[in-house]
Protein backbone atom coordinates (compact mmCIF):
# COMPACT_ATOMS: atom_id res chain seq x y z
CA UNK A 1 0.00 0.00 0.00
CA UNK A 2 1.31 3.86 -0.76
CA UNK A 3 -0.09 6.36 1.78
CA UNK A 4 0.24 10.39 1.08
CA UNK A 5 -0.16 12.43 3.46
CA UNK A 6 -2.29 15.21 3.26
CA UNK A 7 -1.74 17.37 6.54
CA UNK A 8 -4.88 19.36 7.23
CA UNK A 9 -7.04 19.45 4.14
CA UNK A 10 -10.22 20.79 3.63
CA UNK A 11 -13.04 18.38 1.98
CA UNK A 12 -12.85 20.54 -1.45
CA UNK A 13 -8.54 20.00 -1.08
CA UNK A 14 -8.91 16.09 -0.37
CA UNK A 15 -11.53 15.57 -2.98
CA UNK A 16 -8.70 17.08 -5.67
CA UNK A 17 -5.81 15.07 -4.09
CA UNK A 18 -8.00 11.74 -4.38
CA UNK A 19 -8.79 12.56 -8.23
CA UNK A 20 -5.11 13.50 -9.15
CA UNK A 21 -3.57 10.49 -7.21
CA UNK A 22 -6.35 8.01 -7.97
CA UNK A 23 -7.21 6.95 -4.61
CA UNK A 24 -8.73 3.85 -3.49
CA UNK A 25 -9.29 4.86 0.03
CA UNK A 26 -9.16 8.61 1.98
CA UNK A 27 -8.46 7.94 5.75
CA UNK A 28 -9.70 10.83 7.69
CA UNK A 29 -8.32 12.02 11.19
CA UNK A 30 -11.75 13.21 12.14
CA UNK A 31 -10.87 14.63 15.20
CA UNK A 32 -14.23 16.49 16.51
CA UNK A 33 -14.55 17.85 12.86
CA UNK A 34 -17.83 16.05 11.95
CA UNK A 35 -18.56 19.06 9.75
CA UNK A 36 -15.65 18.12 7.62
CA UNK A 37 -16.15 14.81 7.37
CA UNK A 38 -20.22 15.50 6.22
CA UNK A 39 -19.47 17.69 3.75
CA UNK A 40 -16.61 15.26 2.44
CA UNK A 41 -18.81 12.87 2.17
CA UNK A 42 -21.21 14.67 1.05
CA UNK A 43 -19.07 15.86 -1.84
CA UNK A 44 -17.77 12.10 -2.88
CA UNK A 45 -21.37 11.13 -3.08
CA UNK A 46 -22.37 14.42 -5.54
CA UNK A 47 -18.99 13.83 -7.96
CA UNK A 48 -20.54 10.24 -7.82
CA UNK A 49 -16.72 9.05 -6.51
CA UNK A 50 -18.45 6.28 -4.71
CA UNK A 51 -16.02 4.05 -5.71
CA UNK A 52 -13.37 5.36 -2.75
CA UNK A 53 -13.71 3.99 0.40
CA UNK A 54 -13.48 6.68 3.00
CA UNK A 55 -12.39 5.34 6.87
CA UNK A 56 -11.86 7.47 10.19
CA UNK A 57 -10.70 7.41 13.07
CA UNK A 58 -9.60 9.43 16.04
CA UNK A 59 -11.50 9.65 19.41
CA UNK A 60 -14.89 9.59 18.08
CA UNK A 61 -17.80 8.27 20.96
CA UNK A 62 -18.77 4.80 20.46
CA UNK A 63 -22.24 6.23 19.93
CA UNK A 64 -21.37 8.65 17.03
CA UNK A 65 -19.79 5.66 14.79
CA UNK A 66 -23.51 4.68 13.42
CA UNK A 67 -24.01 8.02 12.51
CA UNK A 68 -21.06 8.61 10.65
CA UNK A 69 -21.41 5.06 8.74
CA UNK A 70 -24.87 6.69 7.64
CA UNK A 71 -22.90 9.36 5.79
CA UNK A 72 -21.35 6.34 4.09
CA UNK A 73 -18.08 6.43 6.31
CA UNK A 74 -16.97 2.64 5.61
CA UNK A 75 -15.59 1.27 8.53
CA UNK A 76 -14.23 3.79 11.93
CA UNK A 77 -11.69 2.74 13.75
CA UNK A 78 -11.46 4.21 17.56
CA UNK A 79 -8.35 4.76 19.34
CA UNK A 80 -6.57 1.93 20.26
CA UNK A 81 -7.49 0.27 17.12
CA UNK A 82 -4.59 -2.51 15.60
CA UNK A 83 -3.14 -1.44 12.69
CA UNK A 84 -4.43 -4.85 11.16
CA UNK A 85 -7.33 -4.19 11.66
CA UNK A 86 -7.11 -1.12 9.17
CA UNK A 87 -4.90 -3.03 6.84
CA UNK A 88 -7.72 -6.13 6.73
CA UNK A 89 -10.35 -3.31 6.19
CA UNK A 90 -8.91 -1.83 3.35
CA UNK A 91 -8.07 -5.07 1.79
CA UNK A 92 -11.12 -6.53 2.15
CA UNK A 93 -13.27 -3.37 0.58
CA UNK A 94 -10.69 -2.20 -2.47
CA UNK A 95 -11.56 -4.09 -5.69
CA UNK A 96 -8.32 -4.76 -7.58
Amino acid sequence: MEVIYGGVLTPEQIIAAAIQENVDVIGLNIGGRYGTARRLMDMIQHKNMTNIIVIAGEAIPPEDIALLKEWGIKEVFIRGSSLGSIITCIEENVKR
